[in-house]
């Protein structure tokens, strides 16, 4: 049995998509006809779109086996999200951010809610309750940088008050002990890289944190961000360490000048 659906986007109005008896019922037939018939945006938008969409494509291939609309349900959305943001080790892969995920969500719940209009899904729509994750203004570090990196950075900075800031001139020190240059600061540079690796804020954040914002109780830093909203991050107990080394070693010197 045919059916004609009437198309309401602004560049092919009063366009009508066609679709036979034993037409191929699946996402990437509804794909082609979504970015034919639907897409409005510029062509940069839609390539965009289009990687979004493939990606749901090959997970649902690599899921079901198939790609059969039908087969699109709230709980192949909730585990195509969940695999988002995971770790994937075989691809080198450390995770999407948040907005990357919330980007390619919104594309999805997008194309969805519109193959939902033309032709209903079996168990509703799919994409209806995946909500957005709450996006902060820091970065994700747990998918920035692997955990081994992570370790690395933060041993480099515990080894700063003992070789950093020291004099490059090996020759002239043969046999001694380096000086360490005048005015550096390696408890500081350590509160600083601890803080940044542990919260994720800008740098500009971190360099306006003040004594007063360091929770020490509550394990956490409160500092003014990009726009004068304030956010609050949590610190583990080493971070907060790091913080009252520099504080009881090079604050006073800091604060006089």
């Amino acid at each position: 049995m045919e059916k004609r659906l009437q198309n309401t986007t602004q560049n092919n109005v009063g366009a009508l998509i066609e679709i036979k008896e034993g037409y191929p019922d699946t996402i990437s037939f509804w794909i082609a006809a979504y970015f034919r018939f639907e897409v409005t945006t510029s062509k940069s938008s839609r390539k965009v779109q289009k990687r979004d969409l493939a990606l749901f494509q090959d997970f649902m291939i690599a899921d079901c086996g198939r790609e059969d609309r039908p087969l699109w349900t709230p709980r192949l959305s909730k585990a195509f999200a969940d695999h988002l943001k995971k770790k994937d080790s075989a691809k080198a892969r450390a995770g999407y951010s948040d907005r990357t995920v919330n980007r390619i969500l919104a594309h999805l719940k997008t194309f969805a809610k519109w193959i939902h209009k033309l032709k209903p899904f079996p168990l509703d729509n799919p994409m209806a309750k995946i909500k957005l994750m709450a996006v902060g203004t820091g970065l994700e570090v747990e998918r920035a940088i692997t955990a081994s990196e992570r370790r690395r950075i933060l041993d480099a900075a515990d080894s700063l008050p003992l070789v950093g800031g020291r004099s490059k001139d090996r020759n002239r020190y043969r046999g001694k002990e380096r000086p360490v240059r005048k005015g550096y600061r390696p408890y500081r540079n350590r509160a600083i890289v601890y803080t940044l690796i542990e919260t994720g804020m800008r740098r500009a954040a971190a360099r306006n944190l003040n004594f007063k914002d360091v929770g020490f109780k509550k394990r956490n830093v409160s500092v003014e961000e990009k726009g004068g909203r304030r956010h609050s991050y949590k610190i583990s107990s080493e971070g907060l360490a790091a913080i009252r080394d520099y504080v009881e070693k090079e604050r006073e010197s800091d604060f006089k000048k």
